[in-house]
């Protein structure tokens, strides 16, 4: 497929309408993949919250993922510019999932609303177990973590929906941001 084709495809899944808008980055970073014999790689990054600066609207707290398409050169030079954990503008157009960057307007943009936000979502989140104690939530990857002594050894257990650590605990899904957590048993 050419680079032009990829480019359509890849357009034609958002809506026309280009919007400015502020958002709050998840703690991820940046990242990028291409399948089989693509040439232009899939750039994107989280947002964990936005809002649309041409209304009066309010923030619209979820998370979505911001999108782009670069060539290996554009990639090797645009991989950076958008940092994790912070408040960015930009030129956008929608989608119902994800959003496709059209014009980066500012990347270290200042919003009072938008930093509160940003600083809640950078506190760590615990949840506990009463048999195994204590686990933090490790934002970049959504998955709660504890260092524990196994064996004599100090083996490490992640653990998420349905995801099973070597040894049978507990396994949950959570809304980090609301602190609501579902536990189940495996």
């Amino acid at each position: 497929m050419s680079k032009s084709s990829e480019i359509s495809r890849f357009e034609s899944r958002f809506n026309g309408d280009v919007i400015e808008i502020a958002a709050v980055t998840g703690a991820s970073g940046s990242s990028a993949g291409r399948a089989g014999k693509d040439i232009m790689w899939t750039a994107s990054i989280d947002l964990i919250a936005w809002k649309n600066l041409c209304g009066n609207e309010p923030v619209v707290k979820e998370d979505i993922r911001l999108q782009w398409m670069a060539d290996d050169e554009e990639w090797g030079k645009t991989r950076n510019i958008l940092g994790k954990n912070t408040i960015i503008r930009l030129h956008v157009r929608k989608s119902e999932k994800s959003m496709m960057l059209v014009k980066i307007l500012d990347n270290t943009y200042r919003d009072e609303e938008l930093e509160v936000i940003l600083q809640d979502s950078m506190k760590p989140v615990f949840y506990n177990d009463e048999v195994l104690g204590e686990f933090e939530l490790d934002k970049t990857v959504k998955l709660f973590e504890k260092k524990i002594i196994w064996a004599g050894e100090r083996p490490a257990i992640f653990n998420k929906n349905g995801f099973r650590p070597f040894f049978r605990i507990k396994v949950f899904q959570v809304d980090y941001r609301k602190n609501s957590f579902q536990i189940c048993k495996i």
